[in-house]
């Protein structure tokens, strides 16, 4: 039932909705030294990040900009095919990255790949509910339920096990 194309779409889909919805959406650092960082929008500028200043890293935003990724918004798995490690950055980027990425990663793949082998997966809508007004119902109430971001309120999906394919 899954091929390896199947795995990396899966792979792409997980990629996909953490960079959407990371679960810790802020890195902060402090600056070890003065960094000139040159910056294109809004306009062109260099700008001094000096040393011992906090920096606040948006997570999410850096995946959901248009102008790196076109389209952002969409749901589109295909764009994290092939993408260097160092552009999805959901588990840090640099020498202060997750040490558990690629465990995380491969664990998540086994786990979604053994439910959907088994199980279809489909969200219930309410009476008269659009697949699209179901998502701003359900996003609409995302946000910061503590330290990691979540959905806050009902979101109800549906498992139907599969038949078997003898």
């Amino acid at each position: 039932m899954f091929s390896s194309s199947n795995s990396h779409q899966i792979g792409n889909t997980f990629l996909l909705v953490f960079a959407g919805h990371a679960p810790g959406p802020l890195l902060t650092r402090i600056m070890p030294e003065d960094i000139v960082v040159h910056v294109e929008r809004p306009a062109p500028a260099n700008v001094v990040l000096k040393k011992g200043a906090s920096v606040f890293i948006d997570m999410v935003s850096i995946h959901r900009n248009p102008h790196t990724f076109p389209d952002a918004n969409k749901f589109q798995p295909s764009r994290w095919a092939d993408l260097p490690e160092h552009r999805y950055t959901t588990f840090g980027s640099g020498p202060r990255a997750c040490l558990g990425r690629k465990f995380a990663q491969i664990e998540a793949l086994t786990m979604l790949s053994s439910l959907l082998r088994d199980w279809k997966v489909d969200v219930v809508l309410r009476d008269g509910e659009t697949g699209e007004e179901y998502e701003e119902r359900v996003m609409g109430n995302a946000g910061m339920p503590g330290m990691t971001f979540g959905v806050i309120g009902e979101m109800k999906v549906q498992f139907t096990r599969r038949t078997s394919q003898a």
